[in-house]
């Protein structure tokens, strides 16, 4: 199964995501926790061509203790998710990764490993929000 998420990340850099119990990929993720997130920014011509990273691991549910600290990140990420954050069948979940591919701008694809692979290296790779426009 493939969705489309909104993504944030915890102080680690490790992806969270929130999305209700109603959606088919909630009820994924509880049967079988091994996913993917494809993290980059679109950009005009060949969407091929551009920056991306694959980052692959397993999802959980995040803990209690770390909600509120995950909600706010998360929150000042995507505000508008402030309308729908708190129904009771919408939770967040975070990716515990176990390694990512890189593909950079020279063409060269990287895989990286769980030694290799750096919380870091997503919070650097995620698409950054535009300026606002004066038009």
């Amino acid at each position: 199964m493939a969705s489309r998420v909104s993504i944030a990340s915890a102080s680690d850099g490790a992806p969270v995501f929130l999305i209700s119990q109603l959606s088919g990929h909630f009820s994924a993720l509880e049967e079988d926790p091994l996913t993917s997130v494809l993290l980059g920014v679109p950009g005009r011509g060949d969407p091929l061509a551009h920056p991306r990273i694959t980052v692959v691991g397993r999802a959980k549910r995040v803990a209690q203790d770390v909600h509120s600290q995950i909600r706010s990140r998360f929150l000042s990420r995507h505000p508008k998710a402030a309308l729908y954050a708190d129904f009771g069948d919408f939770a967040f979940w975070r990716l515990e990764p176990e390694g990512a591919s890189l593909k950079g701008v020279s063409e060269r694809l990287m895989s990286l490993s769980e030694k290799t692979y750096s919380h870091q290296l997503i919070l650097r790779s995620m698409p950054r929000r535009p300026a606002p426009s004066n038009i």
